[in-house]
């Protein structure tokens, strides 16, 4: 992704 916030997120949810 190019929005770091978005990729936090992704990265947060995908990893929860």
């Amino acid at each position: 992704e190019l929005d770091p916030v978005t990729a936090s997120i992704e990265y947060c949810c995908s990893t929860a």
